[in-house]
């Protein structure tokens, strides 16, 4: 079978991404109720290799940190523009660690 390489120079910038949604020009709020769901969206830019996986977690100001969107660990495909997060569902079925009403950092690592 046939494998490819890629090299990628180390005078390359880094990557990055921008947020998409929620929309930048303010700060927002997301209620934990039923059919509330969250929707993170992003663009990469300088992207030269894609990640395999991505870890989408919220870092929050009560010191935890909690997986974001679908999965239980927070690992979605590497070439994701978008997580959706049902909150409500979330904290139903994490009684022991709830979420707290306070201020989190969207953490998007690659992989």
């Amino acid at each position: 079978s046939a494998s490819s390489t890629l090299s990628i120079p180390q005078t390359a910038a880094a990557g990055g991404l921008t947020m998409t949604e929620p929309p930048q020009t303010a700060t927002s709020f997301f209620k934990i109720a039923p059919s509330q769901l969250a929707t993170f969206g992003w663009n990469m830019t300088s992207v030269i290799a894609s990640p395999t996986h991505l870890t989408v977690s919220a870092k929050c100001d009560n010191g935890n940190t909690y997986p974001v969107g679908p999965a239980t660990d927070g690992v979605i495909d590497g070439d994701a523009t978008q997580v959706v997060w049902d909150i409500y569902s979330y904290q139903q079925s994490h009684n022991g660690a709830p979420l707290p009403q306070g201020t989190c950092t969207l953490l998007i690592c690659d992989e």
